[in-house]
């Protein structure tokens, strides 16, 4: 990476840490009382390879992670998880190969929150394993998400 870009993703990830620590949810949450988790989610846009995950791809290969469970390697994917007992949950559930970037990002965000990452582990083909976000029920993920009030989804994408 060049100095330029490395010096915008520390801004961005001291303003995504700040979001955090400012308790915005908080005042969210004052304003909307029905709203028990608020779902903030950050997309990051990263310069690579189209061929790494073409954007005019839509359709999942898999609606669900059972599915994925039964086809896929277990060595192809990952899951990390870190309950560090506080309200908010940061999550990238396309890390790793999916959408590359996005747990790097969430490590470094949550280095005093909690962490749930599904990462792609595949040298290619790892499109393959993104699960749309509504459709995301790997039960360790379902679990965490449950267990937390603020839940920060951090997702990539790339395009021309």
């Amino acid at each position: 990476m060049k100095p330029a870009k490395v010096s915008l993703l520390h801004r961005m990830l001291q303003c995504l840490k700040q979001c955090v620590d400012c308790n915005i949810a908080k005042c969210f949450t004052a304003i909307n009382s029905s709203v028990n988790i608020l779902l903030i989610s950050a997309v990051i846009s990263f310069p690579y390879s189209a061929a790494a995950h073409p954007a005019t791809q839509s359709a999942d290969k898999y609606s669900s992670f059972e599915e994925l469970e039964r086809n896929e390697d277990p060595a192809s994917y990952r899951m990390t998880e870190k309950d560090a007992k506080v309200p908010m949950l940061i999550m990238a559930i396309h890390g790793g190969g999916i959408e590359p970037g996005t747990s790097e990002i969430a490590n470094e965000v949550a280095k005093n929150y909690s962490l749930y990452l599904f990462e792609g582990l595949k040298s290619s083909g790892n499109r393959d394993l993104h699960i749309t976000s509504t459709r995301f029920d790997e039960p360790a993920a379902l679990a965490i998400t449950a267990s937390h009030q603020y839940v920060m989804s951090l997702h990539g994408y790339y395009s021309e």
